[in-house]
């Protein structure tokens, strides 16, 4: 089963699954880490790997709100670690629910990533009037 770790700056990861939650219904196979002020990057990175190690039969995406911050770095190393991880950053709320929609039917987890940010470029737009 592909499930999916959020995590980002502040409370990005916890918004994220809400207005997920909110068009979509309840994530079982979502969780959010949120990286808040205070919070230090060994407690980030033990908290992904206690996720990732307490369901080891998972293929994991961890989605990311930038790249080179803490939590992509923390998601990098984590990954370094276990082959069944996969990250991306730059995650927008169209990304993820084109992840959340489609990963029970993707061939894998390369192609499910591939296809979701590309599709999620196209929502980005500038409303001209």
């Amino acid at each position: 089963m592909i499930k999916v770790i959020l995590t980002g700056h502040g409370h990005f990861a916890s918004g994220m699954k809400s207005s997920l939650e909110l068009l979509n219904g309840p994530s079982l196979d979502v969780v959010d880490i949120d990286f808040k002020a205070g919070d230090s990057f060994e407690e980030l990175g033990n908290s992904i790997n206690k996720i990732v190690a307490d369901n080891i039969e998972d293929e994991w995406i961890i989605l990311t709100d930038i790249p080179g911050g803490s939590p992509f770095k923390a998601a990098a190393l984590a990954k370094i670690n276990n082959p069944k991880i996969q990250v991306c950053s730059g995650c927008n709320l169209p990304l993820l629910m084109e992840i959340i929609l489609s990963k029970d039917y993707a061939e894998n987890t390369d192609i499910l990533i591939d296809g979701a940010i590309e599709n999620s470029k196209q929502s980005l737009t500038k409303l001209v009037l």
